[in-house]
């Protein structure tokens, strides 16, 4: 029997009997594929509806392995669990049957895998390192092509508008191709546009002798395409680099599915290059990632009448850096190891809501003003002290993790772990936009 060398450790036949006492997977054995446990667990749990990745992680310090959430869940303990509503709503009605409902969608995963498919969980060795230390990242990772390509050291995302002018796809195609002869991967997101033209870029220099290729981030299902025009493109992708995507299969586009798949293009990459932006351009929400994820962010400017430009000479007034060409980005990794911020992030970072008026709206959870005071009644400063400094640190307003890690001198895993201790204690909320204290 062939083995899935990224899932080495249990083969279909087995599992299918393990996983139908435990509840969490399909009862039917369709295929000689192989999976792990542990990604099955993943896949399950991704599967319950309004269940975030962000809350599956942050339970990780609770429950170390997924099959024991599955277990609390299935046995109906889960109601303590900082669950979003829809997540408890569904789960009121189906938490008993939670192997019994999956069946199918996760049936179709496996049958996917074995026609030539790779799943990646959080805690899969091959999980991108750079894309695991986002402060969202997806808890799966569906793929087609070569999973090699997500180790890559050198990445840069190229993001633009769909409705680009002549000029701004000339330059995607020809900055896509020299950063691929140079070593570097080009990542973007597949759409029409800048999008196109940097992967069409890449895979020219691939077929000239390039060692590295392009990596497409979609929006969808990977057994879907869109827009159905890049069906080819897609395909010439897989053949050399990889098509990943954090949505099960069968998954159709949704608008509000774009902007939040721009974290991950971000998150793969030491910096992100506009190519060419209106006022309102979606390549902007990638921008707030970068500067979120303390990525670099770069900037092409273009005329002055040409309204696909007024959002690139936004960033630019702001702090983005301004180039002119592939050597204007490459300087800024020749002198450390490992990228730096913009000098300006700081400005950058307060511009970019105002430049992308229309985007903001549509994901909240990205781009909320971070100065949103919280409505609720906040107990005694001192009282807060006395309790707990992460507390203090919320204070009365909506507090970011960005925010808290700079006001308790926390790292990142440090501050998750009393962050859900508070939440499961009842003392805070976790809101789309941080953390806020619970009122009483």
């Amino acid at each position: 029997m062939d083995q899935n060398p990224l899932h080495p450790e249990l083969s279909l036949e087995a599992l299918s009997q393990e996983t139908v006492s435990q509840g969490s997977a399909s009862q039917r054995a369709v295929s000689p594929s192989t999976i792990s446990q542990r990604t099955l667990d993943w896949l399950t749990l991704s599967l319950i509806p309004g269940l975030s990745s962000r809350t599956l992680i942050k339970l990780r310090q609770v429950y170390a392995e997924p099959g024991q959430l599955i277990s609390v869940i299935r046995d109906g303990e889960w109601r303590h669990l900082p669950f979003q509503k829809a997540a408890k709503d569904w789960l009121t009605t189906h938490s008993s049957r939670l192997g019994q409902v999956f069946e199918d969608q996760i049936e179709k995963t496996l049958v996917w895998l074995e026609s030539g498919g790779f799943l990646l969980d959080w805690q899969s060795p091959e999980y991108p390192s750079m894309l695991q230390e986002i402060y969202d990242p997806p808890v799966l990772l569906y793929g087609l092509g070569q999973p090699h390509c997500l180790q890559e050291h050198q990445s840069l995302a190229m993001v633009g508008s769909r409705k680009a002018t002549r000029y701004g796809i000339e330059l995607a195609n020809e900055f896509a191709y020299q950063l691929g002869h140079l070593g570097w991967q080009v990542v973007s997101g597949l759409a029409l546009g800048i999008d196109g033209a940097a992967h069409q870029g890449a895979l020219q220099a691939v077929q000239e002798g390039a060692c590295v290729s392009t990596v497409a981030v979609v929006a969808t299902g990977l057994d879907q395409t869109y827009p159905a025009s890049h069906r080819q493109l897609k395909e010439q992708i897989i053949e050399s680099g990889c098509v990943i995507s954090e949505y099960p299969l069968g998954t159709l586009p949704k608008a509000n599915f774009f902007p939040r798949r721009n974290r991950i293009i971000s998150g793969l990459c030491h910096g992100v290059l506009v190519v060419e932006a209106s006022e309102k351009s979606g390549s902007l929400v990638s921008a707030r990632c970068a500067l979120e994820q303390n990525r670099d962010v770069f900037a092409i400017p273009g005329a002055l009448n040409n309204p696909q430009a007024v959002g690139c000479h936004s960033l630019i007034q702001q702090g983005a850096k301004l180039v002119t060409c592939v050597e204007d980005i490459l300087e800024e990794y020749t002198t450390t190891s490992t990228p730096q911020s913009p000098k300006a992030a700081v400005n950058l970072k307060k511009a970019i809501p105002k430049v992308a008026q229309g985007v903001v709206s549509s994901q909240p959870d990205l781009l909320d003003d971070r100065s949103q005071s919280a409505a609720h009644n906040p107990l005694p400063s001192d009282s807060l002290e006395s309790q707990d400094p992460v507390l203090a640190a919320i204070g009365n307003h909506i507090a970011t993790a960005d925010e808290l890690i700079i006001r308790t001198g926390l790292t990142w895993p440090e501050l998750s772990q009393k962050l859900l201790t508070l939440e499961l204690a009842g003392l805070i909320l976790s809101t789309q936009g941080g953390y806020s204290l619970k009122t009483n």
